[in-house]
């Protein structure tokens, strides 16, 4: 049973890596898309 719970958790933790790796990638395509619409957009001053 040992074994068994083992290898779920392991695959449950490679699971997590890969979901917050793809939201690390996500959240910097926002910045970069919040950054160059900032600059691309006129300045009211």
């Amino acid at each position: 049973l040992g074994d068994a719970i083992h290898a779920v958790l392991c695959g449950a933790g490679h699971n997590l890596r890969m979901i917050l790796r793809n939201l690390r990638l996500f959240y910097a395509l926002i910045l970069v898309a919040l950054l160059s619409f900032r600059a691309a957009a006129p300045s009211a001053a």
